[in-house]
């Protein structure tokens, strides 16, 4: 089974984060700009959170995956290319199960 993984990023602060949250089907950029800022992060991780959903080149990439290793590889690639990761677990789950 395959994953859709949106990868928040922005040149501005070299930052992105990914999920495979399904609540962010359908969702517009702004609305997840604004779903960022009520996370319940801890203080330095929700500033950094912030930050990247205030930037003005705040975008969304597509991905998929099928495994905790392609996240891995998403990670990679993108560090790989200057940015910083803000996950600070890189975990897939489905229904609070490891996938």
């Amino acid at each position: 089974m395959a994953y859709k993984t949106w990868i928040f990023i922005s040149e501005t602060t070299q930052t992105f984060f990914m999920t495979t949250h399904v609540n962010f089907e359908g969702m517009t950029i702004k609305a997840i700009q604004r779903d960022i800022l009520t996370w319940n992060r801890q203080e330095d991780l929700q500033s950094e959170l912030d930050a990247l959903s205030a930037a003005s080149d705040f975008r969304v990439e597509y991905d998929e995956v099928k495994n905790v290793d392609d996240l891995h590889d998403i990670k990679a690639r993108y560090v790989k290319s200057g940015y910083a990761c803000l996950n600070r677990r890189i975990v897939l789950t489905k229904n609070n199960k490891s996938v």
